[in-house]
């Protein structure tokens, strides 16, 4: 369907107070020797029901109005590219592999950053629940499942989870992601991440149910998300498609980028590298 005229200067309106925020406050942190990002971010609380939909709510619901649904789905897709092409940045710029001395040092850091406030988060969970004679009633975020183990894990791991993109945005803006540190730091994380995305996906897979819409390969599979063989899925999926990437994925885009019949790459490299970035991250969705 087409945007109404009304739709579309709320989604411009909306676009350009985000941007005004953001380069605004990024502007100032920069000034004040900061990382732009941590600006940015506060730029978007500011906006936000934090402060201008706590303090102002009526001109917070007319800056970003509620009740239309173009307006969200619109500012929900760019947050998504933004994201991709960030994650994608970074990466490009983060070129050189791990030395042994760095990967041990990743490793040890993944171990500690990771099992440590794991566990705390499965440990303050188990400790407080009321059931067990604790103190907390957590029972009334279980959801629709009413699965205690499954939040329990979802608990523990945001507690455990890392933020990727923030912190390489904030190697980017202080110039450090072709260093030994931003390699440790971001090499630490990738590898925690697919750890807690793989407890994530499991706890996903303990509350599923067969009448979700599936799509991709574990569609054409005929897979159910709450069986033993979709859990299994979710699990080993991501690791075979990082595994690939990182494997064949060079390989593959060199075979494409030198084919003699890939007119896109002949008329414009930059278009075919785009198309199959996307690609890429189509089938990781």
């Amino acid at each position: 369907m087409s945007l109404t005229i009304a739709q579309t200067a709320h989604i411009l309106i909306a676009l350009s107070l985000l941007l005004v925020a953001a380069h605004g406050m990024g502007f100032l942190f920069v000034r004040l020797r900061q990382p732009r990002v941590i600006g940015e971010i506060l730029g978007g609380l500011l906006l936000g029901p934090s402060v201008l939909g706590h303090f102002f709510p009526d001109i917070q619901r007319t800056a970003f109005p509620d009740y239309d649904g173009a307006t969200f789905s619109v500012l929900g897709a760019v947050y998504q590219l933004g994201l991709l092409l960030l994650m994608y940045c970074s990466g490009l710029e983060v070129r050189s592999s791990f030395q042994q001395k760095e990967r041990r040092t990743a490793l040890l850091i993944t171990a500690s950053g990771t099992i440590l406030p794991f566990c705390l988060g499965i440990g303050i969970l188990s400790l407080g629940v009321q059931g067990s004679g604790g103190f907390l009633d957590v029972s009334r975020f279980y959801g629709p499942a009413d699965h205690s183990t499954a939040f329990m894990l979802v608990f523990a791991v945001a507690i455990a989870v890392t933020s990727i993109p923030v912190i390489s945005r904030i190697m980017f803006d202080l110039d450090l992601l072709e260093t030994p540190f931003a390699r440790i730091v971001l090499g630490a994380a990738v590898i925690e991440d697919i750890l807690l995305y793989i407890v994530l996906a499991v706890a996903l897979g303990m509350v599923g149910s067969g009448s979700e819409e599936t799509f991709g390969l574990q569609n054409l599979l005929g897979l159910d998300s709450s069986s033993g063989l979709g859990k299994l899925f979710h699990i080993v999926a991501p690791l075979a498609f990082i595994f690939l990437s990182l494997t064949a994925g060079p390989g593959l885009y060199q075979r494409l980028r030198s084919s003699r019949i890939n007119l896109l790459a002949r008329s414009s490299p930059i278009a075919f590298l785009l198309v199959f970035m996307l690609m890429m991250t189509g089938l990781c969705v």
